[in-house]
C-alpha cells in the first residue's frame, strides 16, 4: 500500500475516531489458541505451522474443521456436534487492526449523507464501528469480520477463490485477492512458477493486460516489454496462454490452496481434504509446499486429511507440524489426542518409523504389529480369507505394520499410542525369553509391568531359565538308540524325522523350544502360569503366535522362511487353516477389547 493511501485512510480514521488511527499493520496478529471438544479433549493448533487432524472414516475430522469456522463466525458452532468452544489470541490495539485492514482490504468511504465507512473483502463488508465491536467480543465471535481472518477450503468450496480477480479501481488501492499480491511482487511470482514447474512441469504467467488480473499456464517466447510499451504481439501471445481457472480440478485445487498462504493475507487457513483431486505424488508435493509456506509466512494452517502422502509431504517440509488424531468415544462423541511438533519430529527422523507404513496407521482404527513384511502379508491374507466371516471391526480398519524385528515393537507401539492409535502386537513366542523385552513392550503400550506379572513370567519360564548340562556326541547317539531301538526297520517318515530333530537339537538353547513349539513347550503348572500371563498381556494389546513363530501356522510348507514360504503358503490356501484363523481370532479379540467393542 502506498504512503498516499495510508495517509488517506489514516486521515479519515482520525476524523471518525482519533484513537483508531496511526496503527502498525506489522504488529497485527490473529490466531486460534485452543479448540475444546464436547468430550473435554483439547486441540492446541501450531502458532506458525500446520496442525493436521487425522483419524479413521467417520471420526469427525471434517465436522471439527467446519465447526471451528462456525465458531469464528458466531462464537459457537450451529449444532456443536464436536466442538464446544474456541479460544483465540489477537492484537489488542484496535489501531493495529485498522492498519492491517487498510493494507489487505478495500476501503469504501461513507457517502456524503452518511458516516458509514466500510472495509470490503471478496463478498464481505464490515462497517468501521463494527470492527471495534466485533474485535472486542470476548466470546470469540467475529461475525462479518470472520471471513477477513480465515480462508476455508473444502473439497469444492476452495475453487471459489479462483486464480483471477477484478483489477483494482485505483493504483493506490490495497491488494484484496492473492493474485493482487502477485501483480506487484516479482519474488512471489518466481516462487509460484518454481512450484508449478516442479509439481506440474509447467510454468505460470501473471496476466495484468486483460480485464482481470489472472494466472495463465505457460510462458511466452517474447520478452516482456515495459508497462508503457506493450506491443500487440505480446498481448496476443499472453492471450494465447490457457487460464489456470480453466485447467483440471487437480491443478486448480493445488493452487487454490497455495495462493492464500503464498500471499499471506489470511492469518488462519482451514483446509478440508486438501488431497482431493490430486494424485499421490501431487498430494505429497502439496504437503511440502504448504508446510514451507506456513512456516515462512507465519500462517496458522489447520488441515483435516485422509492421506498419508500429504502428511509425509508436510513432514518433509521441516515446518512445525502437529498431529491430532480424532476417534469416536463409546457415546459417539469425537475425542482428540495430540502429538506436538517436537515429538513428531523425533518419530519422523527415526528411520525405522520413517520408512515403514506406520504413518498410514493414523487413518485406521487398529494397527497390528508384525515382525516383517512377510508376517504382515500373511496376517493380512488370514484376515481377508474368503471364508472368514465379517467381524465387529471392518477388515479395512485393520492395518498391519512391519517393525523390522521384535526389538522395534516398543518404539513403534509407543509412537502410535502417543496419538491414540490402538495397537495389537503379534510377535513370535520367543519374546518371552527375556523379561525385559516383555516389560518394555507392555510399558510402550501404556501398561504397567508390576510384581504380579513378573512373578507369573518367572514361574512360567522357570525351567527355561535353568542352566543345562552340555550334551556330547555320545549322549545324543545314546538317546537316539534308546528311542529308536525298536523301530530300526520302520519307515523314516515325518514323525520319525521330527523326533530325530528334537533329539539332535537337545543341546540347543532352551529358548529354541519357544520358537519351535510356542505355548506347546509348556506343561503342567508352567502351562497354567503362561496362560494366565497371556490373559493379562492381552489386556494391554499383546497377542503372540501361540505356535511359536508365524511359519509354524503352516508347518507342512516345504520352504522354511521368507518369500518362498509366503508364496507357497498362500498358493496352497494355508491362510484358511485352523491354526492361522485361530491366531487371527485372538488378534481380533484383543482389538475389540481395546476398542471396547462387546
Amino acid at each position: 500500500m502506498t504512503t498516499n493511501f495510508h495517509d488517506q485512510v489514516n486521515a479519515r480514521i482520525r476524523v471518525f475516531n482519533p484513537s483508531w488511527a496511526n496503527g502498525e499493520a506489522d504488529d497485527f496478529y490473529f490466531r486460534l489458541k485452543k479448540v475444546e471438544l464436547r468430550d473435554g479433549s483439547i486441540i492446541e493448533p501450531q502458532v506458525s505451522g500446520v496442525t493436521v487432524i487425522v483419524g479413521s472414516n467417520n471420526a469427525g475430522k471434517s465436522t471439527i474443521l467446519r465447526e471451528i469456522k462456525e465458531s469464528l463466525n458466531e462464537g459457537r458452532p450451529a449444532l456443536g456436534v464436536s466442538v464446544s468452544s474456541i479460544e483465540t489470541e489477537k492484537t489488542t490495539s484496535i489501531a493495529d487492526v485498522f492498519a492491517w485492514l487498510a493494507h489487505n482490504t478495500s476501503y469504501i468511504p461513507a457517502k456524503s449523507d452518511s458516516n458509514h465507512n466500510e472495509f470490503m473483502r471478496a463478498n464481505s463488508r464490515v462497517a468501521w464501528e463494527h470492527v471495534h465491536t466485533f474485535w472486542g467480543n470476548h466470546q470469540g465471535a467475529l461475525h462479518s469480520m470472520a471471513s477477513f481472518m480465515y480462508f476455508f477450503g473444502d473439497a469444492t468450496g476452495r475453487f471459489s477463490l479462483g486464480a483471477s480477480a477484478p483489477k483494482r479501481s485505483e493504483t493506490t488501492d490495497p491488494p484484496t485477492h492473492p493474485v493482487h499480491f502477485l501483480e506487484e511482487d516479482s519474488e512471489l511470482v518466481t516462487r509460484l512458477r518454481s512450484i508449478s514447474e516442479k509439481v506440474f512441469q509447467q510454468s505460470l504467467t501473471v496476466d495484468v493486460l486483460s480485464g482481470n488480473v489472472q494466472i495463465r499456464v505457460g510462458r511466452t517466447s517474447l520478452q516482456a516489454p515495459p508497462v508503457d510499451a506493450v506491443t500487440r504481439e505480446y498481448r496476443q501471445a499472453i492471450g494465447n496462454l490457457p487460464l489456470l481457472d480453466m485447467q483440471g480440478d487437480g491443478m486448480r485445487s493445488f493452487f487454490a490452496q497455495i495462493l492464500p498462504i503464498l500471499a499471506a493475507n489470511y492469518p488462519v487457513v482451514l483446509l478440508d481434504e486438501p488431497e482431493a483431486f490430486l494424485h499421490p505424488p501431487q498430494a505429497r508435493a502439496l504437503g511440502v509446499e504448504l508446510g514451507k509456506l506456513a512456516k515462512e509466512r507465519n500462517v496458522q494452517v489447520i488441515v483435516a486429511t485422509h492421506d498419508r502422502n500429504f502428511v509425509t509431504g508436510l513432514l518433509e517440509s521441516d515446518s512445525d507440524v502437529s498431529v491430532v488424531r480424532v476417534s469416536r468415544s463409546n457415546n459417539g462423541q469425537s475425542q482428540a489426542l495430540q502429538l506436538d511438533s517436537g515429538e513428531l519430529k523425533k518419530i519422523w527422523h527415526d528411520p525405522v518409523l520413517r520408512y515403514t507404513n506406520v504413518l498410514e496407521a493414523l487413518f485406521h482404527k487398529i494397527a497390528v504389529l508384525g515382525e516383517s513384511e512377510i508376517d504382515c502379508a500373511y496376517l493380512s491374507a488370514i484376515l481377508d480369507h474368503k471364508e472368514r466371516p465379517a467381524g465387529k471391526i471392518p477388515k479395512s480398519e485393520f492395518l498391519f505394520v512391519q517393525t523390522g524385528g521384535k526389538a522395534a515393537f516398543p518404539k513403534v507401539a509407543k509412537a502410535l499410542s502417543a496419538v491414540g492409535v490402538p495397537v495389537v502386537a503379534a510377535p513370535d513366542f520367543d519374546i518371552f525369553r527375556e523379561e525385559a523385552e516383555v516389560k518394555k513392550l507392555v510399558r510402550a503400550l501404556g501398561g504397567t509391568w508390576d510384581q504380579d506379572l513378573s512373578n507369573l513370567w518367572k514361574r512360567a519360564m522357570h525351567s527355561f531359565l535353568q542352566p543345562r548340562t552340555p550334551m556330547t556326541i555320545g549322549s545324543i547317539i545314546s538317546d537316539i538308540q534308546n528311542n529308536f531301538s525298536d523301530q530300526l526297520e520302520s519307515e523314516f517318515d515325518a514323525d520319525a524325522k521330527k523326533e530325530m530333530n528334537r533329539l539332535t537339537r537337545a543341546a540347543e538353547s532352551p529358548f529354541a523350544e519357544l520358537k519351535r513349539h510356542g505355548l506347546g513347550a509348556f506343561t503342567g503348572e508352567r502351562r497354567q502360569h503362561m496362560n494366565n500371563l497371556l490373559t493379562e498381556l492381552a489386556k494391554f494389546g499383546i497377542s503372540p503366535v501361540y505356535e511359536g513363530e508365524l511359519e509354524r501356522l503352516a508347518p507342512d510348507v516345504v520352504a522354511s522362511k521368507g518369500i518362498g514360504w509366503l508364496t507357497e503358503a498362500l498358493q496352497n490356501g494355508k491362510q484358511g487353516n485352523s491354526e492361522s484363523q485361530e491366531h487371527m481370532d485372538r488378534i481380533v479379540g484383543v482389538a475389540e477389547r481395546l476398542l471396547s467393542i462387546s
